[in-house]
């Protein structure tokens, strides 16, 4: 089984800033009383602060507070002059109500497809039990994918970014790097 990576030195500038997004994320949140937030909230602040990222990137951004989701939960892309698509920089998921690993791996999957350089997932571990192994449990089903997937392409990127909500409530990145 693998370990959390959880070393954020590995990741590069932008996974860097979603990183350090999302746990800002999820730090305010802990912050408000227990209920008065839910993970509808979290899910809409990950989509408007990492499209600011993508903003301030000059890209343009989809999401469902944006224009509507196209494809996936977040998507950074630019249009040539004519208004055609011209690239597509980062695609995100967000999976925080379904911990199942069915439901996680169909949305992880989803990224494997995509050719942007940025691909993010962000998912909570499985469960309040268990701890380090529900996190650990969580990335090997990512790595597992990311081998079996054929299409993908050596030296492809995914950041993963597993929310431990029980235990010490900490954000874990694991960097996926396709051999």
């Amino acid at each position: 089984m693998s370990q959390i990576n959880n070393n954020p030195n590995n990741l590069n500038e932008i996974e860097t800033r979603v990183f350090n997004e999302f746990s800002s994320i999820v730090n305010e949140y802990s912050t408000y009383p227990k209920g008065s937030k839910s993970t509808k909230w979290l899910t809409t602040e990950i989509k408007r602060r990492v499209a600011n990222i993508g903003f301030e990137n000059k890209f343009e951004a989809r999401s469902s507070f944006n224009d509507g989701e196209w494809l996936y939960d977040l998507v950074w892309y630019k249009n040539n002059s004519d208004n055609f698509l011209e690239k597509v920089e980062l695609v995100l998921e967000s999976e925080l109500s379904d911990r199942t690993y069915a439901g996680l791996q169909l949305d992880f999957e989803k990224l494997l497809i995509s050719n942007a350089p940025y691909k993010v997932m962000i998912c909570m571990a499985e469960g309040n039990y268990d701890y380090p192994q529900n996190i650990n449990r969580v990335i090997d089903l990512f790595e597992k994918a990311v081998v079996a997937c054929r299409n993908l392409q050596s030296g492809a990127r995914v950041l993963v970014l597993i929310w431990e909500d029980y235990m010490e409530g900490a954000v874990h990145p694991h960097l996926i790097i396709k051999e």
